[in-house]
């Protein structure tokens, strides 16, 4: 199994740059599931701390570490998390909603084109 390392970014710093309003911070022990594979989503993530494993059908696919986002499909389309998340180490998470994240993304073009870089690494 090929485990991909998302691009470098700190995301955590952007969050606090660009998000008007504090987000949320969900704090998840070792062995936690932030969420399941089906599950209904309206929240993105940032891990600010720890590790967490992402897994498809219960195949790990990634190893998340600080600044991975975590989610941020389920903000921009209705549809069931693809994936299960469960964290590896205690860690700490920004959590973001649509209007959060489409702030995010209206905050430049930087920003918005490493976006696009992402998807196009989940396409392939």
């Amino acid at each position: 199994a090929m485990i991909r390392e998302r691009f470098k970014f700190d995301w955590t710093t952007q969050v606090r740059a660009d998000v008007t309003r504090d987000p949320d911070l969900v704090e998840l022990s070792a062995g936690a599931t932030l969420f399941r594979e089906g599950d209904q989503g309206e929240h993105m993530y940032v891990l600010v701390s720890g590790t967490a494993d992402i897994t498809v059908k219960g195949r790990l696919v990634e190893q998340a570490g600080h600044g991975t986002i975590i989610g941020e499909l389920a903000v921009l389309d209705p549809c069931r998390r693809s994936a299960t998340v469960t964290a590896e180490t205690d860690g700490r998470l920004l959590a973001l909603d649509g209007p959060d994240f489409l702030e995010l993304l209206n905050a430049g073009p930087e920003l918005s084109g490493r976006m696009l870089d992402r998807y196009r690494e989940h396409l392939v």
